[in-house]
């Protein structure tokens, strides 16, 4: 499993794990969703080609967090035979310019990955809201003292929301950007934040950031 970076230019998909430029090979790229009843096992969203080196695919409007990706650069030869070189990528971050993916050999391999990883950022986002929820006059009140936000990569910035002392708070990110005390994040992350004497300290895949003092709630 590893972690790639592609880069995008006007949604053209100019970097790709496997390519072949043989004139008989196949070359092609598809939002795949598990399916026991079709080919393969799965079904398939063919992406349009691009043209030229400088756009190898054109990136769907319609993908998103945690879609499986399947590459093809089939070998085809003189006689017909074909011989399938595929990888498969989990979408960790997707923004204008950049597409971050987790790499896998196999489909089931991606398709259980995803899954998990899936149910694991819906489970975060129920657990933030109700710890949010259960203590929402004193979340609001901190919350409009301290004037806290995720910036995201987008431009937009999200309040964050802050429990009462002690009260561990979660929340997977969708998108790269920044933390309050300016430390980057990514798509995938597991950001926790904590309120202890009067700072809110903050972990991100379970790992204290280095030098963490808190972030001070009169900022």
């Amino acid at each position: 499993m590893k972690t790639k970076k592609f880069r995008i230019l006007s949604r053209g998909l100019v970097d790709v794990p496997v390519w072949s430029d043989r004139e008989r090979d196949r070359n092609w790229a598809a939002t795949v969703l598990a399916n026991p009843d079709a080919p393969g096992g799965m079904n398939r969203k063919f992406w349009k080609s691009g043209r030229g080196e400088i756009s190898r695919y054109v990136v769907p409007e319609t993908l998103e967090l945690y879609d499986v990706i399947e590459f093809a650069a089939d070998r085809v030869t003189y006689g017909g035979t074909k011989y399938p070189n595929r990888v498969y990528c989990i979408v960790l971050e997707l923004t204008d310019v950049l597409l971050t993916v987790t790499e896998l050999d196999s489909a089931a391999d991606a398709f259980l990955l995803a899954s998990e990883m899936k149910t694991t950022w819906l489970a975060d986002k129920k657990a933030a809201r109700e710890a949010v929820t259960s203590h929402s006059t004193q979340a609001t009140s901190v919350e409009s003292d301290l004037q806290l936000f995720f910036e995201l990569g987008s431009g937009m910035k999200v309040p964050l929301p802050v429990a009462p002392e002690g009260t561990k708070l979660a929340y997977l990110m969708t998108d790269g950007g920044q933390l309050p005390n300016g430390q980057k994040v990514v798509a995938g992350d597991r950001v926790e934040w904590v309120l202890k004497d009067g700072k809110v300290i903050f972990t991100i895949n379970g790992v204290v950031l280095e030098n963490e003092s808190g972030t001070e709630i009169n900022q």
